[in-house]
């Protein structure tokens, strides 16, 4: 079992969507079970534990912003390697999410 508190650093946390969904299929892509902690309350999910469009809502339900501490444990058979992959993207060090970039463009002159 591996357990760590961390401060989460993805730009918006884990409140969109998008951010719950991938963290989510990253949960999933292993066969270990997860436990946030955030405030006291806790969320479970892996495979056999939840369909993941239902964990998804409830990560999304923890409310984890940028700078929030949360307590992830990770348990199984490739605990290790889903610790790592959930930590790299929970401290943006995951080249699998980069933050949507706006290019500002010149107008178009007639």
């Amino acid at each position: 079992m591996v357990v760590k508190k961390l401060v989460v650093k993805i730009p918006r946390g884990l409140q969109p969507a998008t951010h719950a969904a991938i963290f989510v299929q990253k949960i999933y892509s292993f066969n270990s079970k997860v436990m946030i902690i955030k405030d006291g309350r806790i969320v479970c999910g892996g495979k056999n534990v939840m369909v993941s469009s239902q964990l998804t809502v409830k990560v999304m339900g923890l409310a984890i912003e940028v700078g929030d501490e949360i307590t992830l444990i990770v348990s199984g058979i490739d605990e290790h390697p889903t610790f790592i992959a959930l930590e790299k993207f929970l401290l943006n060090k995951d080249h699998s999410f980069l933050p949507f970039v706006v290019e500002q463009t010149k107008p178009i002159d007639n």
